[in-house]
């Protein structure tokens, strides 16, 4: 059985393998199962994420949260 997938896309301020970690792990208490990953090398350091279910609203504030800024790229 195939599930939905939605993806979101957001373009970070994040700019090392180390802030991406710590990031994605806060991410993934939100979304466990979700498919996270970061293209630092992107000049928008790209965060995606993959899921059944994702609120641009939660991911951007937490991200700012956590002192970086954060907003979905359209």
């Amino acid at each position: 059985m195939e599930t939905n997938k939605m993806v979101e896309v957001f373009k970070t301020s994040i700019d090392n393998q180390q802030e991406s970690t710590l990031v994605g792990n806060v991410l993934y208490v939100m979304y466990p199962a979700a498919k996270i990953n970061f293209d630092l090398a992107d000049c928008d350091r790209i965060l995606r994420i993959e899921n059944s279910t994702v609120s641009v609203e939660s991911v951007t504030k937490i991200v700012n949260a956590l002192g970086h800024q954060c907003e979905v790229l359209v």
